[in-house]
């Protein structure tokens, strides 16, 4: 019994911090651009997301990910091509522009 109790308080745990957790996700648009040089764009979309959201911006959804080709860095597109920002590694530190 008390195996069961552990089990069903687990489950409404994870019920209750489900919400909260999915509001950090980021959605992947549909006919986002996604480029195949990133071997986690998932993950690296939602990280950009965060910093660009750390910076004040707005990005809810991300229309495309692609990366610079001559710099350490990239270009997300957010809220279906609203908004367009360059994230670059400057010197150790990641840098946010909005375009």
């Amino acid at each position: 019994m008390k195996k069961l109790t552990i089990v069903a308080a687990a489950f409404a745990l994870s019920a209750v911090l489900k919400p909260s957790i999915s509001a950090y996700a980021i959605e992947i648009e549909q006919d986002a651009i996604i480029s195949d040089q990133f071997p986690n764009p998932c993950g690296l979309a939602e990280a950009g997301a965060n910093l660009v959201r750390l910076h004040g911006w707005k990005c809810d959804s991300v229309s495309g990910l692609v990366p610079f080709i001559t710099t350490r860095g990239f270009y997300l597109t957010c809220n279906y091509n609203s908004y367009r920002y360059e994230i670059e590694d400057r010197g150790g530190n990641w840098e946010v522009k909005l375009e």
